[in-house]
């Protein structure tokens, strides 16, 4: 009977795993927060470059003449 009552109290110890998926959780959402700034930073980079070049719509959807077909 002791043996079954050890046993049960290993199971309900989780206090590493819910530490670790808490830790994984946390360097996720910063890796999210890191790539969303870097995605929001080169689009508002390609967007003043395409302002300084002074493309218009019709430039910049005219793919087929681009690639000379």
């Amino acid at each position: 009977m002791n043996g079954l009552k050890e046993n049960l109290e290993n199971l309900s110890n989780t206090h590493n795993i819910e530490e670790f998926l808490i830790a994984a959780a946390y360097w996720l959402a910063i890796i999210l927060i890191i790539l969303f700034i870097f995605f929001v930073s080169v689009k508002l980079n390609n967007f003043i470059q395409d302002r300084k070049r002074k493309k218009s719509s019709s430039e910049k959807d005219d793919f087929i003449d681009r690639i000379g077909i």
